[in-house]
């Protein structure tokens, strides 16, 4: 792994350290451990004390105990590492999930952090005290955290001024009720881990339509079994990883290292720097979700998703305002097969341009609608459905061998009294109660498409910042202060940014997951702590810097060159070279003209217009109306009411 940020700021007086506990080892409590233990370094108060609680025996959480056989990130390097602790130059774009794994174990020796992690400790409750709150834990003796009974010890408790939540979101599997399945032979995704489980000559039913779903799909039809069926409830939308560069005349071939999607966002006048009243309105969906399904229809056919002829959702929910979109796209090619149009026109244009179809061998995936229930002799029953998807499956019957349920995690932190929040009460960015801010919850916020750990990173920091700024009122106020000197026009004043998925078709992602839209959320963010860097700034950093800036996604190294956790030294040479180098492919011509330049210039004119409009009302004195003709007046969807006093 490559460069690591170092101290930039002096210690301070001495006065009482603060202890915390972070309860989890995956990557969300890894980068808030490392952010607690840089307090002084960054602030000048006392050293943080910081126990990392992990019931397994070792870091890295989902990655490494629930991860099967060939798991990739659906994230790329670029975007998912840390903002000071980069993938090596020499790994994949997407890596393994045992590469990830040492990663974070790579980021833990970097930043010393092993003496602060406490394996094989089961979390048993949380509670308050009158002073903070009180931890209570016991050892576990054996290698898996799922052995408890083997080997327990007494129960210990500690006592700390606040806690962290990061046991991760993939933690309680939700298992569907449908009846008869408790007599099924089924398992839930998370005990997959190899294609022998699917035996030889099976009929596999995969439940759910999402990225796991898909991966465990594709594991599934090239392994020994006879026949798989993935049912879904209302479809799915998948969106490559990487830009679905076409082949053209089935003689020019794209290079098969691609830009990855999530580095291919152009953040200037997207979220920065875009007025309010545009950020707010719905248009900027609007604008994304008719390129992005115009790109997917040129290089494959369909609007759906790229080369995507089933699952296609329907009515207003198909928007990319209100969907996490399915990144694995292994099993596609299975799904799609006897399923792709074949009329005279479809055939011309996939002849002239058409994204890369892999061969499958004759394997197909059937789809099959949500079943309703399962008999006595193990068959599935279903409602009717008219869909010419679900035929070839509906026309036979289904009698699985086994059942993968792929149907997600649910939310619920059964350690913590009553007195907690509830993941819905969570209404400062979702991370913590107002007024409660020793209790922190970080890396449960999701993104419809981009990668959880960068948005964990600077949920930490936000936290960390105020968390500090509620125990060390004075030397914060002093240390702020310092930090801001010279720099108070290097940042982008503070202003509400519209980032919540929007509810569609009796589906609200938002209330129910905190489902968000990556680069928005993570711009909030860093608009909440001052680390926005305005263009002017950025100017003066040199073009590379400048051009990364803006036609780049919003990485959280970009946010490390100005505001409270200011690395510049370390933060620029990135920005330079290894984020310059990707940010500037262009993805190819479709997709730069359609899904960077024509957004660039058509709202690049209505900001014009709108500043051009505004000027002249200043000038006129007429100050009010100029400030409502940027901004919408209103604050988008939220956790919460406020915006910076959140103690």
């Amino acid at each position: 792994m490559s460069q690591t940020a170092t101290s930039e700021r002096e210690a301070g007086p001495v006065t009482k350290a603060i202890r915390v506990a972070v309860i989890g080892a995956g990557a969300s409590g890894l980068v808030t451990a490392k952010y607690l233990r840089q307090a002084r370094q960054y602030f000048g108060v006392p050293d943080v004390e910081v126990r990392v609680f992990e019931k397994e025996d070792g870091v890295g959480g989902v990655y490494k105990y629930k991860a099967y056989e060939e798991a990739e990130m659906v994230s790329s390097k670029y975007l998912t590492a840390f903002s000071d602790f980069r993938v090596s130059k020499d790994l994949p774009d997407f890596l393994p999930a045992e590469e990830y794994v040492r990663y974070l174990e790579g980021f833990c020796t970097h930043f010393d952090l092993w003496g602060l992690i406490e394996t094989k400790t089961e979390i048993l409750r949380v509670s308050h005290t009158s002073s903070g709150h009180r931890v209570f834990f016991r050892r576990i003796e054996g290698l898996k955290a799922a052995d408890r009974r083997d080997g327990e010890q007494q129960e210990e408790s500690w006592d700390c001024d606040a806690i962290a939540i990061c046991s991760g979101l993939n933690n309680v599997p939700s298992i569907p009720s449908i009846e008869g399945l408790e007599n099924m032979s089924y398992l839930h995704s998370s005990k997959v881990k190899e294609r022998r489980q699917f035996g030889s000559n099976t009929s596999i039913m995969i439940l759910g339509a999402g990225e796991t779903a898909m991966d465990i799909a594709h594991l599934a039809v090239t392994s020994e079994a006879r026949e798989v069926v993935m049912c879904h409830k209302s479809g799915f939308f998948c969106a490559k990883k990487v830009v679905p560069l076409p082949v053209v005349m089935h003689v020019w071939k794209p290079d098969p290292r691609q830009k990855p999607v999530d580095t291919a966002i152009a953040s200037f006048l997207d979220t920065a720097y875009l007025p309010e009243r545009l950020q707010h309105s719905s248009l900027l969906w609007t604008v994304y979700d008719k390129t992005f399904k115009c790109l997917h229809y040129i290089s494959g056919g369909t609007a759906a998703g790229p080369d995507q002829w089933i699952g296609e959702i329907e009515g207003d929910r198909n928007n990319v305002d209100s969907l996490f979109l399915v990144k694995s796209d292994r099993a596609l090619p299975y799904l799609n097969e006897g399923n792709r149009a074949q009329d005279i026109l479809s055939r011309i244009r996939a002849f002239v341009m058409n994204v890369e179809l892999k061969p499958t061998g004759g394997r197909k995936i059937l789809t099959a609608p949500w079943p309703s229930a399962f008999r006595e002799d193990g068959t599935a029953v279903f409602a009717d459905n008219k869909k010419c998807e679900h035929a070839e499956a509906l026309s036979q019957v289904v009698k699985p061998d086994l059942i993968i349920a792929a149907t997600g995690y649910v939310r619920r932190f059964d350690f913590l009294e009553d007195d907690y929040p509830k993941p819905d009460e969570l209404d400062v960015r979702g991370i913590w109660r107002r007024g409660e801010v020793t209790a922190g919850f970080i890396g449960f916020v999701r993104p419809g498409i981009g990668a959880i750990p960068p948005l964990a990173e600077l949920q930490a920091q936000l936290w960390a910042l105020n968390l500090l700024r509620h125990k060390y009122p004075q030397e914060m106020a002093l240390s702020t202060a310092d930090s801001d000197r010279g720099e108070s026009n290097n940042a982008v004043p503070h202003y509400e940014v519209d980032y919540a998925l929007k509810a569609r078709g009796g589906h609200d992602l938002f209330k129910s997951k905190h489902g968000v839209e990556q680069e928005s959320y993570a711009y909030q963010l860093a608009l909440d702590m001052g680390s926005a860097p305005t263009f002017s700034f950025m100017r003066r950093q040199g073009f590379k810097a400048l051009y990364t800036w803006a036609m780049g996604s919003n990485f959280n190294t970009k946010f490390r060159l100005i505001g409270p956790w200011r690395w510049t030294k370390g933060a620029l040479p990135i920005m330079r070279g290894e984020l310059f180098d990707v940010v500037k492919q262009t993805g190819g011509g479709v997709f730069f003209t359609t899904y960077t330049l024509l957004p660039l210039l058509l709202f690049g004119s209505l900001t014009l217009l709108l500043q051009a409009t505004a000027g002249i009302l200043r000038l006129a004195g007429m100050k009010e109306r100029a400030n409502r003709v940027l901004g919408s007046g209103n604050i988008p969807r939220r956790e919460g009411d406020g915006l910076q006093e959140w103690e």
